[in-house]
């Protein structure tokens, strides 16, 4: 998937990710009609994150680790679990003075219906109330 270069330079984390893709990548050609998988995670309770049907799964598709190692555009829900894994970060090593929005909201296609942007904006007034003694702030915003 990526060239030899890009692959030395990577972290050990991402090269342990393609080192698992690839095998599994290597598996599925093997098959006459391989289907492709998807990777679920669950989105922990008290991390400010949204957690309710549907938000409290986050699910990749395979497609989109693909994009992510040939630096294309990211799906939201990619976006999504690197912020849980940053917001988790920041939590365990107790950086102070910075919290981290969950971007579920923070979509075009939910922002322009009126019921849902409603809902969005009273998660983001719940969030900077439970945050006021932060000073910096991490949302991110996918347009269509």
């Amino acid at each position: 998937m990526l060239p030899p270069k890009m692959l030395e330079i990577a972290t050990s984390d991402m090269q342990s990710v393609y080192n698992s893709i690839l095998t599994l990548e290597t598996m599925l050609l093997r098959e006459k009609n391989p289907s492709y998988p998807v990777f679920m995670a669950k989105v922990p309770l008290n991390m400010g994150f949204v957690n309710n049907v549907p938000a409290d799964m986050i699910i990749v598709r395979f497609s989109e680790i693909f994009n992510l190692f040939h630096l294309k555009r990211l799906d939201h829900s990619l976006i999504r679990l690197f912020s849980l894994s940053l917001s988790m970060t920041i939590r365990r090593d107790q950086t102070p003075n910075v919290a981290i929005l969950d971007p579920f909201y923070m979509r075009e296609s939910v922002l322009m219906d009126d019921g849902d942007a409603t809902i969005a904006a009273g998660y983001i007034r719940d969030f900077m109330l439970d945050n006021m003694s932060k000073d910096l702030f991490l949302m991110t915003y996918s347009p269509k």
